[in-house]
């Protein structure tokens, strides 16, 4: 039995908890850290968001809602002007004001706190100029009106501003929360920490969050493996499984608890490095790949060679296909040396044991269909992110959740200068494709952009896009009204027990 399993049972146990009134799901690790700035996407669409909230929430099929906002409106189109909720309040009974968010961008764009998603705001008046230490945060556009209302202003248009407001990341914050003084921290979402320790944290209703009374307790554990957690789903324990193996999907698919949700990604295999120079070498490594085949055995709803994003996003979704012959034709060009040498195909261990068999699925069908000797490399999380930032010169495995509905949040992420550009791409064509994305301001023209872009980057022959990826949850269906929308971000507001 695994350490995290025991351990978890017993703490449950010992405890005495009635399982009917406590909504339960996990996360891999403990939560590091309250801090805004260093916050990681599992952590902050599970647990920050049930806390701490934002302008506005997204939701698949209504849009953006209102939350910390009432409304907002674009004056001109480099100046947004929000007015706030004045109902909105922090666990103290105090008013959620338009200077705690003022506080809090100007926090995360303070270069020495070293923000990871920094980004979000660099089209924001000034932003890159305080970023790069030329001028105070202080001289960041976005202002506070009155009590209650905020102007934003912008250097560049930015189209996607609204949608960024979604993100956990982008919350007010009355004082700077710290992990090590919970106790202490302001909530302005629905839940508040009630205590927190190596095994989970509770989460009890924050009494001045609206005027619903009897919403449910909230508990989150900690395991670090995916048939642990289907474990512990199994023993009653976990009332929402948010990711299951997929060998698990033909058993449970039947049953009441199983549903399958897709989600907005970027997810690809990528070749980067020296070793990859050669585009006859990587035209055969793609189009060597049986994409229906992975489909099958996966259980995917989404085919592998076509991008992971929404097929909304697309005018015609533009994708790679099978053709072993192609392939061939493709390899007989391709140097003896470069075709004999052991590829390393490095992947994170944080993935779960999904990704490990997709690796080995790809493995096994370069040294089935070519010939080509893979190794198989598993990398701790941090350590995996580190490398891909210096440079691999291998083949690897790399999931981008996107953290707002459209179409730049996933190929911004190929521009020259992209922080995650991990293919090291320096493409004119492709950049003034994404350009054009980033400055449209018309809705009606994003299929058409997105389609080009994408498509820019598929003649590149870099990366094989891995297919829309759908989760495969398990939910007790005594649990409703919860909501996970296509970012993965938990909502968990009007959550019932029936």
């Amino acid at each position: 039995m695994k350490k995290s399993y025991i351990s978890t049972l017993f703490v449950l146990f010992c405890l005495q908890l009635d399982a009917s009134q406590v909504f339960r799901f996990h996360l891999i690790s403990d939560p590091s850290s309250l801090d805004p700035a260093k916050l990681s996407t599992s952590q902050s669409n599970y647990f920050y968001s049930t806390i701490f909230e934002g302008l506005f929430a997204y939701d698949d099929d209504k849009g953006l809602i209102p939350k910390g906002a009432e409304s907002c409106k674009w004056l001109k189109p480099k100046h947004l002007r929000c007015q706030l909720n004045e109902d909105k309040k922090w666990s103290d009974a105090s008013p959620v004001t338009s200077e705690h968010y003022v506080n809090s961008f100007r926090y995360l764009i303070d270069p020495n706190n070293h923000a990871r998603r920094v980004d979000l705001l660099f089209k924001l008046k000034n932003a890159r100029k305080i970023y790069s230490k030329k001028l105070s945060p202080k001289k960041l556009g976005v202002i506070a009106r009155s009590k209650f209302e905020i102007d934003f202003l912008f250097d560049e248009n930015d189209g996607d501003f609204l949608y960024k407001l979604t993100t956990p990341v982008l919350v007010a914050f009355k004082k700077l929360p710290k992990k090590e003084d919970w106790k202490q921290v302001l909530y302005n979402g629905p839940y508040k920490i009630d205590s927190w320790n190596s095994q989970k944290i509770q989460l009890s209703a924050n009494p001045h969050y609206d005027q619903r009374k009897g919403r449910p307790t909230v508990e989150i554990y900690f395991v670090e493996d995916d048939t642990t957690a289907l474990q512990l789903y199994n023993s009653g324990i976990l009332s929402f499984l948010r990711r299951m193996p997929a060998t698990e999907i033909p058993f449970y698919k039947k049953t009441k608890d199983f549903l399958q949700l897709p989600v907005a990604r970027f997810d690809y295999v990528g070749f980067e490095g020296d070793d990859f120079s050669n585009e006859d070498f990587r035209k055969a490594l793609i189009h060597s790949v049986n994409f229906e085949e992975f489909k099958v055995l996966f259980h995917a709803l989404g085919r592998p060679g076509c991008p992971s994003m929404p097929e909304t996003y697309f005018t015609k979704t533009p994708c790679y296909n099978f053709d072993l012959n192609k392939a061939k034709s493709f390899l007989k060009k391709v140097p003896k040396e470069i075709k004999e040498k052991r590829i390393k195909f490095y992947f994170s261990t944080a993935g779960g044991e999904d990704i490990k068999r997709a690796v080995e699925w790809f493995q096994h069908q370069w040294k089935k269909h070519l010939g080509i000797k893979i190794e198989a490399i598993p990398v701790e999380q941090k350590m995996y992110i580190a490398m891909l930032k210096k440079g691999v010169n291998s083949i690897f495995r790399k999931g981008i959740p996107l953290d707002r509905p459209s179409c730049l949040a996933g190929i911004e992420n190929f521009y020259s200068n992209a922080p995650e550009n991990y293919l090291k791409l320096s493409e004119k064509d492709l950049d003034l494709a994404i350009d054009k994305l980033r400055e449209n301001t018309e809705a009606k023209n994003n299929k058409k952009l997105c389609t080009a872009a994408v498509q820019k980057l598929l003649e590149k022959y870099r990366y094989i896009p891995l297919g829309r990826i759908h989760y495969s949850l398990l939910v007790s269906p005594k649990w409703v009204n919860w909501r996970l929308n296509e970012l993965n971000q938990l909502d968990l507001t009007d959550l019932k027990y029936q």
